[in-house]
Order: C-alpha cells, then sequence, then structure tokens
C-alpha cells in the first residue's frame, strides 16, 4: 500500500537524520575513542550525544515544516442545484475537518494532506434534520462518494509559485474517487489562516450529477472547493503530533 503523502514527508525527515548520523560517524568515534578507557556509562553517553548532534543538525534543514492542525483546518464543498424544478430545491453545503498533513513554507514550498471521505458532512442550513440525514445517505452511497470503496481524499503539490507576500498559486495532484486529476488553487494568507478555492467538475472524478424526476431537478456538475487551513506554530512537531493525528482516524 502506497504512503500517505504526509508519511513520506516525515520519512524524507527521518532518512536526513540517519544520512546526517552517517556523515558525522568519524566525529561521534572521535569521541567514542577518547572516553573508551572509561565505565561503559561514557560510552552510552558519548552514543546519544552523537545521535543528539545528528538529530538536531537534520531539524535545521527541516526548520520550515508545519504540521495542519486538524481542529482548526475545513475543507467546505458547495454543491449546486439546476433543472427546470430547482427553484424548489436547495444548495448543498458540506464541510470536513480533521485534515492531516505537511506544509514547508520554506525556499521550495509544498503541501500534502488527505482526510476521510467519511468526514465529509451535510450541514445544509434551515432544512430539517431528516433531510440533512438523508442527503448524507445519498452522498456516502454508491452513487456518489462510495466512501466503503474510495475511504481517502488526498493531494500533494507539485508546483507552489509565490505571486505575492502573502498570495501563492498551488497546483497538485488530487486523489478522489479512484480518481486523479491535476487541480490549481489560489491561497492567501491572512492572520495565520492560508484560504483558497478552486471548482471540480464531479464527471472529472467519475461521479455522475444526482437527478430526480427525469431530470428536472438536480445538482451541477461543477462543485465550488474552498480551503481554510491553520499550521501548527512549532515546525519539529511535524514528527509526533502529525504522526498521532493521522493514527487516531484510522
Amino acid at each position: 500500500m502506497e504512503a500517505p503523502p504526509m508519511f513520506e514527508e516525515q520519512g524524507q525527515i527521518l532518512e536526513k537524520a540517519v544520512t546526517s548520523l552517517i556523515l558525522h560517524m568519524p566525529k561521534c568515534f572521535g569521541a567514542w575513542n577518547r572516553v573508551k578507557t572509561h565505565k561503559s556509562s561514557s560510552w552510552f553517553i558519548g552514543g546519544m550525544l552523537c545521535v543528539l548532534f545528528s538529530l538536531a543538525y537534520s531539524a535545521q534543514t527541516s526548520a520550515e515544516q508545519r504540521v495542519i492542525d486538524p481542529e482548526s483546518s475545513t475543507i467546505t464543498v458547495h454543491v449546486y442545484k439546476t433543472g427546470l424544478f430547482s427553484v424548489f430545491a436547495h444548495d448543498h453545503l458540506i464541510r470536513a475537518t480533521g485534515l492531516r498533513g505537511v506544509a514547508d513554507i520554506g525556499e521550495s514550498p509544498t503541501v500534502s494532506f488527505e482526510f476521510g471521505a467519511g468526514q465529509l458532512k451535510v450541514i445544509d442550513p434551515g432544512v430539517s434534520a431528516g433531510d440533512r440525514a438523508e442527503v448524507q445517505h445519498t452522498m456516502e452511497g454508491g452513487k456518489v462518494l462510495d466512501i466503503n470503496q474510495y475511504p481517502e481524499i488526498s493531494f500533494k503539490s507539485s508546483s507552489v509559485t509565490k505571486q505575492a507576500a502573502d498570495r501563492w498559486l498551488i497546483k497538485g495532484s488530487l486523489a478522489f474517487h479512484g480518481t486523479t486529476r491535476e487541480i490549481s488553487f489560489d491561497v492567501q494568507e491572512n492572520a495565520g489562516r492560508y484560504h483558497g478555492k478552486t471548482v471540480l467538475r464531479l464527471k472529472d472524478f467519475q461521479i455522475e450529477p444526482i437527478r430526480l424526476a427525469g431530470g428536472a431537478v438536480g445538482v451541477k456538475n461543477e462543485v465550488g472547493i474552498e480551503f481554510d487551513v491553520r499550521l501548527a506554530s512549532k515546525p519539529w512537531s511535524s514528527l509526533f503530533p502529525g504522526y498521532s493525528a493521522a493514527r487516531a482516524t484510522r
């Protein structure tokens, strides 16, 4: 099974640490040689210092990485009505929290994230709980998301182009409903939050827009997607909190 994008990023960090450890082995052995006439505890201390030195060195190279805060980040989907009798229907508002991922905001920025398709929840305001539950059931079923067959949605950037001090154009691959497509979207930073939007076509991901009453009412092929993301404040926390957040949802 292919590793999720965020674990690939963390694997690269670990690889840097191991590489750094190998490169600094001569210094470590030099330190060990100076203490080899002492007790075995000195050997242990020397070894620990060597490992800590290598990890600290590699941490500097990853200082710009941030974990996406899963509790404060959301993806919102706008599904629009269509058809002759669309006046009697309503648009749908769907939202997901619990995003898992990593962003590198250094000189070569990247971003990758994933979330469970089952985390998308219908929040249509102004309709009954029963109607929301019915829409939720239809959305999760085989005619739309088919969350049992396609449980994960993920994105991995291929390029991040800075357009202004607080604005970027992001391009990358979106894996959704068993299909991977290239998408792009603008992102704006404001008070530590990153907001972006794009438009997806359901048919591009092998989803046929729902039609009722012979097509007299249904949903459009185009859906609006909004991202509102907050990044964690501590760079090195990208190793452990991100991992535990991902494992907690599996």
